[in-house]
């Protein structure tokens, strides 16, 4: 049997069996990331997205990922969170969402740029267009 049909049959098995069917998620997020000029210390770009009731309180749901600055020191992408309400809430009951980013040095220590940091490898050039946080009302 080749490796072809031995991986059709096990898409059969799995859809037959109802494996195979994914239910969207609750929540999908499409972030636009554009970060340039990070130092050699940046180890990665931490993304958070959550959705509440109102404000930062009476959290729904969130989730966050870590994504891996490439040695030129630029991670140009748009970056998807997808992520159901937490258990026992309502997702319809959501009314706000908020996004926030962050840096992870290569010590794990994670900050939010800024051009007052001082730990160097979160410190945003002076005058520098920066957006770490955007949030919203949900439609």
């Amino acid at each position: 049997m080749t490796t072809r049909r031995l991986i059709l049959g096990i898409a059969v098995l799995l859809w037959a069996a109802g494996v195979g069917s994914a239910q969207a998620a609750d929540f999908t997020f499409r972030v636009p990331v554009d970060a340039k000029g990070l130092t050699t210390d940046v180890r990665g770009v931490t993304l958070w997205c959550r959705v509440m009731v109102s404000g930062d309180q009476d959290l729904i749901g969130g989730s966050s990922i870590i994504k891996l600055v490439p040695d030129t020191g630029i991670l140009q992408e748009t970056v998807t969170l997808e992520f159901n309400a937490d258990a026992g809430k309502n997702p319809a009951d959501a009314r706000k969402w908020r996004c926030s980013l962050g840096l992870l040095s290569k010590q794990s220590v994670g900050a939010t740029p800024n051009a007052g940091y001082s730990g160097g490898f979160a410190k945003a050039k002076a005058g520098a267009p920066l957006v770490t946080d955007v949030s919203g009302d949900l439609p």
